[in-house]
């Protein structure tokens, strides 16, 4: 009995030390809601934007330039276009992407379509400097916002609506485009540190009210959460027409980005005060849990933006040791 104990031991230590070893490399770590793994390594660059299309795809622009990430594989994303430079890129689907961008000889605004390996550009939208937001209804349904005009591109079909200028507010400058409780809003920054917000309904915008600026906003693909930090709280709202509905109020924190696939479900990264390193946090629709293996614990990851969520994943880049890190969070329910 005495040999048989010590022989499991020995096995259960070989285990241990065989798995942490350089020939066996931990590629992704669990907790209780989030696993993260290192879906690429990428060559050094600024990161303008980025978007996941599917849970093992992701487009990003790096020096001015697209590239698609698939199982680990950087490929470049040629356009055919030398002078087309993508700002905002909205994956629907792993077939269908769409690349809002400008010209980078003359800063005029252009789209283009990325649909079961074609590229097309949309050409018929009315010229002008870039646009502000973009917002993809469907397939061959797009708005696209500028100054006070929204363009909606269907089928080939673009019609411009205008925000009245009946309107007597501090701004009406569309700066995004939200489409949350079933309806498209526009968001417009303001002077003073005030905005307005409008309904498009009907064919028509409606306005909907004003409101303080002084706070963040963090705009999601469904929904838009405002923040406002106090002497020692933080309040979290979400807009829902009339005006703000409270999703929580907890410690002061610095929140410095946010994705999520609704409210019972985001994932911010945040820190308690200024000498504290940044967490990964994830709010379950009741409290705070905090993600001990978050890759930017303790200062591991610096410069990162999130990508939206898409059912239960979510990507995170940031740069780490000369290189940019992407990695990919999964949500695990159930």
């Amino acid at each position: 009995m005495k040999n048989i104990l010590a022989l499991s031991v020995i096995f259960f230590l070989s285990v241990i030390f065989s798995s942490c070893s350089d020939d066996n490399p931990v590629t992704s770590t669990v907790t209780k809601e989030i696993q993260w793994t290192q879906a690429d390594s990428i060559s050094p660059g600024y990161i303008s934007c980025i978007s996941v299309a599917d849970e093992n795809t992701v487009y990003y622009v790096k020096d001015y330039l697209t590239y698609k990430s698939q199982n680990g594989v950087t490929t470049f994303v040629n356009m055919g276009d030398d002078s087309f430079v993508p700002n905002k890129i909205i994956a629907l689907s792993a077939d269908y992407i769409v690349f809002s961008g400008y010209n980078n000889t003359n800063s005029v605004s252009k789209i283009k379509v990325l649909s079961n390996g074609t590229f097309t550009t949309i050409n018929n939208l009315p010229e002008g400097f870039i646009f502000s937001d973009v917002y993809v209804a469907q397939q061959n349904v797009i708005y696209a916002a500028r100054d006070s005009n929204m363009y909606k591109y269907d089928n080939g079909t673009v019609t411009t609506y205008t925000i009245s200028s009946q309107y007597n507010t501090n701004g009406r400058t569309i700066n995004r485009l939200l489409f949350t409780n079933g309806k498209l809003y526009a968001f417009c920054y303001g002077l003073s540190y005030t905005s307005s917000i409008y309904k498009f309904e009907n064919n028509a915008f409606q306005f909907v009210m004003n409101d303080n600026n002084a706070s963040q906003n963090f705009f999601l693909p469904n929904f838009w959460l405002k923040l406002t930090s106090g002497y020692s709280a933080t309040n979290c709202v979400y807009f829902k027409e009339p005006g703000w509905v409270s999703v929580f109020t907890g410690q002061n924190r610095d929140y410095r980005s946010i994705t999520g696939g609704g409210l019972d479900f985001l994932y911010t990264i945040a820190r308690d005060s200024s000498n504290l390193p940044y967490r990964g946090l994830i709010w379950n629709g009741t409290n705070f849990v905090e993600d001990y293996v978050s890759p930017v614990q303790n200062g591991y990851l610096i410069n990162y933006q999130f990508t939206e969520t898409k059912g239960n994943v979510f990507y995170l880049i940031g740069y780490k040791a000369g290189y940019n890190i992407l990695y990919k969070g999964k949500r695990i329910t159930g």
